[in-house]
């Protein structure tokens, strides 16, 4: 659930909210972020980073030019297309498109995302996904590419050298490089 500080600074009830991604409700955050965008986007953006990143969580060593970088590049988005990026997300359901998958599939989630929590997205994408497999990275926040990139890269690197860990097949490539 994105931060309930967010919910009370922009004084919004959400009771009752509900908007499908992947079968999943992520009402929360369809209805707060636009919300908050067109409220006072620069402090709202700033806020975001507290929860993007963990950094309301104990022990979490995110610097302040991570998060300055974070509203930087929110900032430089317009606001038109950050919008109606958030829209279309929180009206989209793609369980459909994800059980046409057929190619090895990892999903990577963070177990301590307040953004798009695991429960709600990241382990139910690997039961529509056939064959996925799911690297939930502990203590990783929706940011954890920022914040957990070594785990993040081993894990990539070890699925693309794996062929697609997630089912086992390993390419053997030749020495131009294809398989």
């Amino acid at each position: 659930m994105l931060a309930p500080a967010l919910q009370s600074h922009y004084d919004l009830s959400l009771e009752g909210v509900g908007v499908v991604l992947a079968s999943v409700n992520l009402g929360v955050l369809a209805t707060v972020l636009p919300w908050g965008m067109l409220a006072d986007r620069a402090q709202f953006f700033k806020e975001l980073s507290v929860p993007f990143y963990g950094v309301n969580r104990p022990g979490a060593k995110v610097s302040d030019g991570i998060r300055e970088s974070f509203w930087l590049q929110a900032m430089m988005a317009g606001l038109k297309a950050v919008y109606g990026s958030v829209k279309s997300l929180g009206e989209s359901d793609f369980t459909d498109d994800l059980r046409k998958f057929d190619v090895p599939t990892l999903v990577l989630h963070g177990d301590d995302d307040q953004i798009v929590p695991i429960d709600a997205t990241g382990r139910r994408t690997v039961k529509l996904v056939k064959d996925a497999k799911l690297i939930e990275v502990e203590g990783g926040p929706h940011g954890m590419c920022t914040t957990h990139k070594d785990r993040i890269n081993t894990e990539l690197l070890k699925f693309f050298q794996d062929g697609g860990a997630a089912t086992g097949v390993r390419q053997e490539t030749t020495a131009a490089g294809r398989a």
